[in-house]
């Protein structure tokens, strides 16, 4: 007859290898902040003092909700079992507060009050006492009179958590640690800095990064939804991904090295339920390339995509599904091939001309009888544009009059058609049949049915051979007309 038996790992030896997990200094605190981001707080405080490894400390306080006994009991346990709001909440594994506080310190003590209890919780894990004891132990109880002086001194409304890491003999940089969290936290959790919570830093109030330079002419490039359907408990369930493109201005070598702009940091940002997981990644969607330096892109979705988008309990980064992958790439490609052209000249941006608005009508009105751009099989793009997205935009650039007649960009979901105004083509027939409403409606007709199809067929394979066809076609024609 077979039993079951109980089958409790080694403590010593699993909380040794846990401290190993793969955490490092900056990404174990910020698991920290996830908790009291979830627990609702509206300010949280950072404190450092790493000057006396005998006295050294890490302290995080919260204004959130504070935890009850049952909370508290489970934030102490590997795999702790507590409810979470998946759609919303940064945590949700159970591996948090323990796990990423032993990848820092031995020792964790935790003071915790709600609003509602009249008690100040204190808790204690210690990494020494679980080697001693070979088991996995913790005090717990209400804090002394000296805890209760410190956690009214800090928070002095009454309710909140405060995490003391101590014994911290795995920070791996003490002098420059409240620098980098300080950087690493304006970045990571600045959707939350742009709402209603205020991060501090040794006191210093941090500001939300903007990975785009807005607000030194970085422009966003795209801005775009995409629909993802995955199983879930054996039904389909549809979600949608948000993606953000965007070129960084160029400020010359100096200002570029000054600014992190470079290879390692270009690329995308990966955002979960609004905390950004990894930063400038690849995702397989391209190729690192000095022409790629000055883009970035943000990818927004919820912790209900988690496992569609490869997400693991450390929030590291993201292992994307083959489905989710060819439903960016589909999307995303051909906006790249743009974007990099972009990045690796400087180009002038098209300007709208008004003789193009009929054509842009035309264009509309039959867009759901085209085969529209969809590279690998999508759905034509005219098929999810909203009202007041049209499916093409002309303009003009200049591009020199030995360059291509036009460019033809897919920007979001909308044919951007671009004719260089250098050409002779462009100077001789396009401006000069703008008095005559049905030739330029025509030419219109004609550059955007060349570009859709362009668009249609640039794909790896062909990008060469189309890129050779424009070539030979706009000498052709700028020969003839001088």
């Amino acid at each position: 007859m077979v039993n079951n038996r109980e089958n409790n790992p080694n403590a010593a030896l699993l909380i040794t290898a846990l401290r190993s997990l793969g955490y490092n200094n900056i990404s174990a605190i910020n698991d920290i902040i996830d908790n009291a981001v979830d627990a609702h707080a509206t300010n949280i405080h950072l404190d450092i003092s790493l000057d006396d490894p005998t006295n050294d400390l890490i302290r995080i306080t919260d204004n959130g909700d504070g935890m009850d006994e049952h909370t508290l009991d489970q934030a102490l346990r590997l795999g702790s079992n507590t409810n979470h709001d998946i759609s919303s909440d940064l945590g949700k594994f159970g591996m948090g507060l323990s796990t990423a506080s032993i990848s820092i310190a031995k020792r964790l003590v935790v003071l915790t009050k709600t609003q509602e209890s009249d008690t100040v919780l204190a808790a204690t894990q210690d990494i020494d006492a679980i080697t001693t004891t070979n088991a996995f132990v913790k005090t717990q109880g209400a804090a002394d009179l000296e805890q209760q002086a410190v956690f009214h001194k800090l928070l002095p409304k009454g309710h909140g958590t405060i995490i003391f890491l101590n014994k911290c003999d795995r920070i791996t940089n003490r002098k420059s640690l409240a620098n980098k969290l300080a950087k690493e936290i304006s970045r990571v959790f600045r959707e939350h800095l742009n709402s209603s919570i205020s991060i501090y830093v040794n006191k210093e109030q941090l500001v939300p990064t903007d990975i785009f330079f807005q607000h030194e002419g970085g422009t966003i490039y795209s801005d775009e939804t995409y629909p993802v359907t995955v199983t879930k408990n054996g039904k389909a369930y549809t979600d949608t991904i948000r993606v953000r493109l965007g070129i960084l201005p160029d400020y010359g070598q100096k200002g570029n090295q000054d600014r992190g702009i470079n290879a390692t940091n270009q690329g995308f940002y990966v955002i979960r339920n609004n905390r950004e997981i990894q930063k400038g990644a690849t995702l397989g969607l391209f190729t690192r390339h000095p022409s790629f330096n000055r883009f970035r892109a943000e990818i927004y979705f919820s912790a209900e995509l988690d496992e569609a988008l490869g997400v693991n309990f450390q929030k590291n980064g993201v292992n994307l599904t083959q489905a989710v992958f060819d439903k960016l790439h589909q999307n995303i490609e051909p906006q790249l091939r743009t974007i990099r052209k972009r990045c690796a000249k400087s180009v002038t941006q098209a300007s709208t001309v008004d003789t193009h608005k009929e054509s842009t009508r035309q264009i509309t009105k039959k867009s759901a009888l085209l085969d529209t751009p969809a590279p690998n099989g999508l759905p034509r793009y005219s098929s999810s544009l909203s009202p007041n997205q049209p499916p093409v935009e002309f303009g003009t650039y200049n591009g020199g009059k030995g360059d291509d007649i036009y460019e033809a960009e897919m920007q979001g979901k909308t044919v951007h058609v671009n004719w260089n105004r250098s050409h002779p083509f462009y100077e001789q027939i396009v401006q000069a049949s703008q008095e005559n409403k049905d030739v330029a409606i025509g030419l219109d007709l004609l550059v955007y049915s060349m570009a859709i199809a362009e668009l249609k067929l640039s794909n790896p394979e062909t990008l060469d051979l189309i890129a050779e066809f424009k070539t030979q076609f706009s000498f052709s024609l700028n020969t003839l007309l001088r």
